[in-house]
């Protein structure tokens, strides 16, 4: 009986680990996909500050604009690659 009893919650903590797994695995994926979302929304943004600062006719306005769109690109870049590597563990 004791055997069985051992087998029985072998059983059960096999299948707490598959339903564990699954869980994070729907997360990961879920946090990708919102982390891919994010970074197009950001980019579009970066974009669209670049059109608006190309439309400018003050050079110091376009150039910081466009410094704004640099930089907003370059830490969605390492911010999105940073969570990925985090995520893909």
């Amino acid at each position: 009986m004791a055997e069985k009893d051992t087998s029985d919650v072998d059983r059960v903590i096999s299948s707490i680990r598959g339903l564990n797994e699954q869980i994070l695995e729907a997360g990961r994926t879920a946090g990708l996909e919102f982390l891919e979302a994010y970074e197009r929304t950001l980019r579009s943004f970066a974009d669209t500050q670049e059109s608006l600062a190309d439309a400018s006719q003050s050079d110091w306005l376009t150039h910081l604009m466009k410094a704004q769109a640099t930089f907003t690109r370059e830490v969605v870049g390492a911010m999105t690659e940073a969570a990925r590597g985090t995520l893909k563990r």
